[in-house]
């Protein structure tokens, strides 16, 4: 949560002032969260996806340990939250936002799924020990039926970044279902890019617990 979120709350508080002053000069400036597929997933009967104080809280580095299992466990429930945390902060920032007619513009996009060093890394580290002695003919069939090229899964953050066309709190990626589900769906993985329906999970009340316990978290308010 730290690396995925509370990082970019802090630097985003602090370029706050830069980005108005960028937008009021070329008529806006744009802050683009990195989100994934994996903002909603299936990791039990007891998991509901739900944003989580306890996740945004600090507690002492004591992080929950590591399941092993792939997509299993409190690694991936950590994981779940923070990217989920992404889309979350896009709202609500843009919320506030909007309501002092700012032309800043708070973006979010996810990539699908493509065949990068992430999953490596991840086993490497500990998750998905049960998968890391798969052949690397199966990981190379699994790339090739359910993921895209890590150049087209670049295309929903450039959107977000450099499409003259794109709204602030827009939600870009793989549309799959279009979004706005509430489950997971693997359709997501790859296929035609777009806006993706409002995340469900991202409600008035989540984005006020972000918000006030991200601040509380950082000890720094984040005014706008």
């Amino acid at each position: 949560m730290q690396t995925n979120h509370l990082s970019h709350f802090m630097l985003t508080a602090y370029c706050m002032p830069l980005l108005e002053k960028a937008a009021s000069l070329r008529g806006e400036a744009r802050i683009v969260n990195h989100s994934s597929l994996s903002r909603v997933m299936e990791l039990g009967p007891m998991w509901d996806n739900t944003l989580q104080e306890k996740y945004l809280e600090k507690n002492g580095g004591k992080l929950g340990g590591s399941s092993g299992r792939m997509l299993q466990g409190g690694d991936f429930e950590r994981y779940q939250q923070s990217k989920l945390a992404n889309v979350v902060f896009t709202y609500a920032l843009n919320d506030r936002l909007q309501a002092k007619g700012s032309k800043v513009k708070a973006l979010v996009a996810h990539p699908g799924a493509a065949p990068t060093q992430g999953i490596p890394n991840m086993m490497s580290g500990g998750g998905g020990k049960d998968v890391v002695m798969l052949p690397q003919c199966a990981w190379t069939l699994v790339a090739h039926m359910m993921m895209q090229s890590q150049e087209d899964a670049t295309i929903g953050i450039l959107r977000s970044g450099c499409d003259p066309a794109a709204k602030s709190g827009e939600f870009y990626g793989p549309l799959g279902l279009g979004g706005g589900t509430g489950k997971p769906d693997a359709s997501e993985n790859r296929g035609p890019h777009g806006v993706l329906k409002e995340e469900p999970f991202a409600s008035a009340e989540a984005r006020a617990l972000l918000w006030t316990t991200s601040e509380k978290t950082i000890g720094t308010r984040f005014a706008l």
